[in-house]
């Protein structure tokens, strides 16, 4: 029988488990709680260590937007200390939230997969997911530091307007090859996760297993994410089509507007979730797939060999002189 497709499999298994696909969001949606607050709460922490003058309240209420944009750079003027400070706190923080998080929440999920296994999965070692998870957060941040670090050479820089055009689209490319980059950096690290909770094995042995994955099987992996992809986009299609359709219905400027697109991303977000533990199983059974075997040579049939040559043999004719090998008188001359 042939055996099911892997993604197939993933598909399956997202309708087959959906207890995976639960906890898979609840660690996700555990993480992005957290993010919000920590960010309200750094952004709440910054606003009030900025001076503010009744003078200027009055200002900024005067509905002037002339004053009020003048008053809110006097404000934030010599600022940026602690705006760094903030952001290193927000960034440091979720940072470490999330490679705890992530790493727990991907050993339950992969566990959860694995839970059918012969034999058993044996216990995941959390270290190892701490490093993969570390790995892929620092790529985050680099990606983040070498894109704003793109935009502020383009924004000091002083140009003419003729070549200002052509600086704005080469930052716009480094920018987006950055990100392709980190893409593929992440993709390859949470991959690597497969091999940790199936093998148990540590942070760098996973990572050349992918290596090995990804020249074994480049078809089937390339297939898999190609699927997964068109069903992530079908799903941004279908959100975005509600949040059009929301925003026609209801009327403009209302609540129901912002809690119909509210509603339709937290959705999208959702599908997107079980659509990831999906592509998961569908990877674990590409790394289950077994290889094609190379071709062997049939062996030769000695005795086959032999009668073929002892045919080959019969088939000489003895009378030949040259070939035969009996001895003949030959005539000696006369004297």
């Amino acid at each position: 029988m042939a055996r099911p497709s892997p993604t197939r499999d993933g598909f399956r298994a997202i309708f087959h488990r959906p207890s995976v696909g639960v906890a898979e969001v609840a660690w996700r949606w555990s993480f992005g709680a957290a993010f919000c607050l920590l960010a309200v709460f750094c952004f709440a922490e910054y606003m009030s260590s900025l001076p503010v003058s009744k003078a200027q309240l009055l200002l900024i209420g005067s509905g002037q937007t002339l004053l009020a944009l003048k008053t809110l750079q006097q404000i934030l003027a010599g600022s940026s200390l602690r705006l760094i400070r903030a952001l290193l706190v927000l960034v440091i923080g979720s940072a470490a939230g999330w490679v705890i998080l992530a790493s727990v929440g991907r050993a339950v999920t992969l566990r959860g997969l694995l839970v059918d296994r012969e034999p058993p999965v044996g216990k995941i070692t959390v270290h190892s997911m701490l490093g993969l998870n570390a790995l892929r957060a620092g790529g985050f941040i680099g990606a983040s530091a070498l894109s704003l670090a793109a935009i502020a050479v383009v924004a000091n820089s002083q140009q003419d307007d003729s070549s200002a055009g052509a600086a704005i689209f080469l930052c716009l490319g480094l920018v987006v090859i950055i990100w392709l980059g980190w893409s593929a950096w992440n993709w390859y690290f949470s991959i690597a996760a497969i091999f940790v909770a199936r093998d148990g094995c540590g942070t760098f042995p996973a990572i050349g297993k992918v290596a090995g994955l990804c020249a074994d099987q480049p078809g089937k992996l390339f297939v898999v994410g190609l699927w997964f992809a068109f069903a992530r986009i079908a799903a941004i299609y279908v959100a975005g089509m509600l949040c059009v359709l929301f925003i026609g219905v209801a009327p403009l400027g209302s609540a129901a507007v912002l809690a119909a697109v509210i509603a339709s991303s937290l959705a999208y977000f959702l599908l997107a979730d079980f659509l990831y533990i999906g592509r998961l199983a569908a990877y674990l059974s590409v790394a289950d797939w077994p290889l094609e075997p190379l071709p062997v040579a049939s062996p030769v049939d000695l005795g086959t060999l032999d009668s073929g040559v002892s045919g080959q043999t019969a088939a000489v004719d003895r009378d030949e002189l040259i070939l035969s090998d009996l001895s003949v008188e030959m005539p000696r001359p006369s004297e």
